[in-house]
């Protein structure tokens, strides 16, 4: 006899699983992002639609019918067969886009055809428009199964009774469903080992090969971080790591990227390792280089900035207030609070001068660290 609630909570938690594979890797890494067919229709991300229409049909499977009515019998199961269709229509989905075959298997055809027979094509006909077979669904639903007689062409149309049992159908389908959601899981787990392998190789590499070359491997293994801050331009660091003697902003920011970049892959190699084996034991990776984000060295605070300070509220408040360029806390509510000091002043002109730009942003960084640096003293 099968156990439908907890097939459907066996099928739910594999979902999820995958859709949290989904979340936390295939989109946000272009490395597994290219080992599947990540398109521009993937990329608006109705995958998720998928899953929650797997998930939240699941329920209808236990609505096969009512021992009383014969209507509902009928009514219910073309709803139940319709499910199991579009299911087999939704797991075909992900297998293309994690880049698998097409499901084929004798659990899906049987009750696909059954589907069909009864739900999409009760009457068939040949492309030349000749009858091939029709249904006659008479009173042999019931919330045990279905029962229907067949006229096919090739028994000279003689009626054919045809018998399935719920348990029957339902077992082939939760089959099909563990079958192919365990392909898919198979599929998702050697990506993110993968992933994780390159990723464990990369980390050392930080700091000893040429910069240009970890630009390049991060670029192609772990681009979310140059989503993070508008400074983080390829050209413009590269050019900022040539720059490192000219002016102390540009190091500055090469640092920073650095040290950003060793805490980001460090943190999603613990948490590839803890997808792969939920069970394994959190820990600090040692192979990580460090990278000092080196200040500016400020000076004393004069009595009246730190009046100014007092008086405009949180410095981190109005700082992110300053990369807006902020009617009343922006380049120039800065200019006329903080002007005195060379280094701030200098910063400000380079922002007001290179709007919408990873200079703009570099100069921001520098600054910020800066003035933080400079509340410290307080």
């Amino acid at each position: 006899m099968l156990d439908l609630k907890k097939e459907i909570s066996d099928v739910e938690a594999k979902i999820s699983r995958i859709s949290d594979a989904w979340r936390q890797f295939f989109l946000e890494y272009m490395a597994c992002k290219k080992e599947i067919n990540y398109d521009s229709e993937v990329r608006t991300n109705y995958v998720a639609d998928v899953f929650i229409y797997l998930r939240d049909t699941l329920p209808f499977l236990k609505e096969t019918g009512s021992d009383k009515d014969h209507m509902k019998n009928v009514f219910n199961a073309f709803g139940v067969l319709q499910t199991l269709y579009v299911q087999q229509d939704l797991i075909d989905e992900l297998l293309f886009i994690f880049k698998l075959q097409e499901s084929k298997h004798l659990s899906k055809s049987i009750n696909r055809n059954l589907r069909n027979e009864l739900v999409g094509h009760p009457v068939r006909r040949t492309r030349e428009e000749n009858l091939i077979s029709s249904v006659f669904l008479g009173r042999g639903f019931s919330p045990d199964g279905v029962n229907y007689v067949r006229y096919d062409y090739p028994d000279g149309f003689k009626s054919k009774v045809v018998d399935h049992t719920w348990d029957d159908i339902l077992s082939r389908h939760f089959e099909f469903l563990n079958l192919y959601l365990g392909q898919i899981w198979d599929r998702i787990l050697n990506i993110v080992k993968s992933f994780h392998k390159n990723l464990v190789s990369f980390l050392p590499l930080i700091g000893k090969i040429a910069f240009t070359k970890v630009i390049d491997l991060a670029e192609h293994r772990f681009e979310i971080l140059f989503k993070h801050n508008d400074a983080y331009d390829k050209d413009f660091l590269i050019s900022s790591n040539e720059r490192y003697l000219e002016h102390p902003r540009f190091k500055f920011i090469v640092d920073l990227f650095l040290s950003e970049l060793v805490e980001c892959v460090s943190e999603t190699i613990v948490t590839a390792e803890k997808f792969i084996n939920p069970q394994v034991v959190e820990r600090v990776v040692t192979e990580a280089p460090i990278f000092t984000v080196e200040l500016v060295q400020a000076g004393q605070l004069s009595e009246e900035e730190i009046k100014a300070i007092q008086k405009s509220g949180e410095l981190s408040y109005n700082l992110s207030k300053l990369y807006e360029d902020h009617p009343i806390f922006g380049i120039d509510f800065f200019m006329k609070t903080y002007g005195t000091d060379p280094v701030i002043y200098t910063e400000l002109q380079m922002m007001r001068e290179n709007p919408n730009s990873p200079l703009f942003a570099c100069c921001y960084e520098y600054l910020k660290s800066y003035m933080e640096e400079r509340r410290s003293q307080e």
